[in-house]
């Protein structure tokens, strides 16, 4: 649970439009609100202008829907986001004072500011082992590999090769597998 405040709303969102995305941090901090396409079904859909894997800039665009739970949903996440900081252009997710004034530099979170939200955010929540930027995208794809095929994961996450995504199946159907502790030894 995350104290009130501007912050608090803007990485509520970033969270959870980054895990739901499976996106990598500097596409987080990359975003623009003109890039933000609110749909009929209460999704949004996300337009990624460059990205590690299209560096000519061909774009990409990412769907995500609703969540299950107000407290998950992306799409809210990013309403309140939005109506909160009152960002009508330009980048997406930005600095934050310790105020809560959100900064109009022209700039978004760099990839290391994103890494230290993902960091602070889950040792408040109390969670152990290694987060950093990388654990969402990681997340997204460890969560949606029981439920859909690879190529499903693939496009979705808009990995170069299949090879890429299926590093994550392995470690998932491992883990999935592993029935000895059934065993009662």
């Amino acid at each position: 649970v995350m104290t009130p405040g501007m912050k608090a709303t803007r990485d509520i969102a970033l969270l959870t439009v980054g895990m739901a995305g499976g996106f990598r941090r500097s596409e987080l901090g990359a975003m623009l609100v003109e890039d933000l396409r609110f749909v009929p079904d209460g999704g949004v859909v996300i337009r990624l202008r460059r990205s590690k894997k299209d560096q000519e800039g061909r774009g990409h665009e990412r769907k995500l829907s609703p969540g299950q739970f107000a407290h998950t949903c992306p799409v809210q996440a990013l309403r309140v986001w939005l109506a909160s900081s009152q960002i009508k252009s330009g980048p997406l997710f930005r600095g934050v004072s310790r105020h809560g004034k959100v900064y109009d530099t022209g700039r978004g979170l760099n990839g290391r500011s994103v890494d230290k939200i993902i960091r602070a955010r889950t040792r408040a929540a109390g969670l152990t082992g290694h987060f950093s930027g990388h654990s969402l995208r990681a997340g997204c794809i460890n969560a949606l590999a029981p439920m859909r095929t690879q190529m499903q994961v693939q496009k979705h996450v808009d990995h170069a090769s299949a090879e890429s995504t299926a590093r994550y199946f392995r470690t998932v159907e491992i883990e999935m597998s592993n029935i000895t502790k059934d065993i009662g030894l």
